[in-house]
């Protein structure tokens, strides 16, 4: 993916007043099983107490089929193209979420970082995401036509709903997993192959894309302004924010998932059905003719019909 190109390229150095020598809480060092190997514990800065708390979602998203058969070099290449699209479609949004924090941002340092971030990020994630879907014959207008899968809607409407309508600290917490995961996904991935991708992986480009020390530098510094609100905040707030986190971390493992299960939208704007809604409202509709038709057989004819 390059959601971990996103957090090297789109987030600039520095806290939310422009410090550049805070410590931070190494994020998302886990080792090749998956989450939970981390060096969380012990350590009650936010971001360490939130991706502890958020273990058991991090590790579902290391069994997902999806990963699992993008290092493997067995995933379909339809469902590759359909997750490089609901990508593009994400980070295009994304941007404007980070845009947002940059408006209401407390302070003119972090302003600018958030602005700065929100610009980077459509650049350079669009024309990384253009090469690799010309690379799949999907050109850029379609990906820009392409309508957004049920995660991809839910996921950004969360964020934009949480940006608009929650205290910042909050919100900010909620564009904090887009970096952590992706760390941490990337990092996995880099550790399935130590000496180097194959050329003959049908991924291999996209694979070399994750990971690498811009990219943790990046995640470390966002967990570093979230730490930094946490510390300030109002125990309600910091409740807030870690609900927000783990909201966020579930909302990664459906994007993840969405593109391996065909997840789709039940009904289109057109009222069609899709294939698998249309049959089970055909069965309820079977069902209750069922249950019309053993009314009348025990003599209750004054029963309405579905015929």
């Amino acid at each position: 993916m390059t959601k971990a190109k996103r957090g090297s390229d789109c987030l600039e150095n520095g806290d939310e007043n422009g410090h550049q020598d805070a410590k931070v809480a190494k994020v998302g060092s886990n080792g090749e099983n998956g989450a939970g190997e981390g060096n969380f514990e012990g350590d009650l800065r936010f971001t360490s107490l939130a991706m502890e708390k958020a273990a058991g979602l991090r590790q579902r998203i290391f069994e997902l089929p999806f990963l699992q058969e993008l290092v493997k070099g067995t995933l379909s290449k339809d469902i590759f193209k359909t997750y490089l699209i609901q990508d593009a479609l994400y980070l295009r949004e994304y941007s404007k979420v980070l845009a947002l924090l940059a408006a209401k941002a407390p302070t003119p340092e972090l302003t600018m970082q958030m602005a700065s971030s929100a610009n980077k990020c459509l650049i350079v994630e669009g024309s990384l995401h253009h090469k690799f879907l010309d690379s799949f014959g999907v050109t850029a207008e379609e990906a820009k036509e392409a309508e957004g899968s049920l995660a991809c809607h839910a996921y950004i409407s969360f964020l934009l709903s949480n940006g608009h309508g929650k205290a910042y600290e909050v919100a900010f917490a909620s564009v904090l997993p887009c970096f952590t995961i992706y760390n941490e996904v990337g990092k996995w991935i880099k550790g399935k192959f130590p000496d180097g991708v194959d050329d003959s992986h049908p991924f291999k480009d996209w694979i070399e894309t994750y990971g690498g020390e811009d990219f943790e530098k990046a995640t470390n510094k966002t967990a570093e302004i979230a730490d930094s609100f946490a510390e300030k905040a109002s125990p309600a707030v910091r409740r807030e924010m870690e609900t927000a986190f783990l909201q966020a971390v579930r909302l990664e493992w459906m994007f993840w998932d969405s593109p391996y299960t065909g997840q789709s939208w039940p009904v289109s704007l057109d009222g069609t059905l899709a294939s698998n809604a249309a049959a089970k409202v055909e069965e309820e509709v079977e069902r209750t003719r069922e249950g019309v038709r053993r009314f009348k057989e025990k003599g209750k004819k004054e029963v309405p019909t579905l015929e």
